[in-house]
């Protein structure tokens, strides 16, 4: 190397250096922050400005099992939530509102590219950078794939006569592969500010009762 570029490639070592520091703090505040749910929000609804009664009831499909203590307890999160606007009298011998629900899991992979210190990775020095892990924007870096959850609720209410006046599908991704953990945050986001704007789609956040481990990814350097 040309002598009087050493010091050029000192500092622009220590520069990039820097940058991967304070990138890694700043993980670390995000880190520290509560975990919340992000969920995106699609609502329809004519829901009328005075309702003929405050009673319900749950209207399950035939390949559900009414038995279920997780299927049992989703109707009593979402029997709180109902009972925030009014809706509050829970009967199970019909007449009143139909509230139905649904809920799916998917996954897929997406490639994730975060810094790392070239040394701790082998990387080796070249006049453009530290090889083979520089990123595009001078920093080093390691690409690898994760498995991320795409997890679904759909909720709807009909009238004692069937007619459809509210129907939400909640949508988040994330590491967490069990429903349960999240299932709380995303009845809570289908009724935040109930019923909603019609038709359009919003994001809601709701803190994470209870953190769970994130599945293991499958890296690839």
């Amino acid at each position: 190397m040309n002598p009087s570029l050493q010091p050029f490639v000192r500092m622009q070592t220590l520069l990039r250096l820097l940058g991967v520091a304070l990138l890694v703090l700043g993980l670390s505040a995000c880190a520290s922050a509560p975990p919340k749910v992000r969920s995106d929000v699609t609502a329809f609804h004519n829901w009328p400005e005075k309702l003929p009664a405050s009673t319900y009831s749950f209207k399950l499909p035939a390949d559900t099992d009414a038995a279920s203590i997780e299927v049992q307890n989703y109707q009593n999160l979402i029997a709180d939530q109902l009972a925030r606007y009014g809706i509050d009298k829970r009967t199970d011998a019909g007449g009143g509102l139909r509230v139905s629900f649904s809920t799916q899991v998917g996954s897929r992979e997406v490639k994730v590219r975060e810094p790392v210190d070239p040394f701790l990775y082998g990387g080796y020095y070249r006049p453009w950078g530290w090889g083979p892990y520089w990123g595009p924007w001078g920093i080093p870096e390691r690409q690898y794939n994760v498995e991320v959850f795409v997890r679904t609720l759909k909720l709807n209410i009909d009238d004692a006569a069937g007619k459809r006046l509210f129907e939400t599908t909640v949508v988040s991704q994330g590491r967490i592969r069990e429903l349960s953990a999240v299932m709380p945050a995303m009845i809570a986001a289908a009724f935040e500010g109930f019923p909603g704007e019609s038709g359009k789609t919003r994001v809601v956040e709701i803190p994470l009762e209870q953190p769970l481990a994130a599945a293991p990814s499958t890296s690839k350097r």
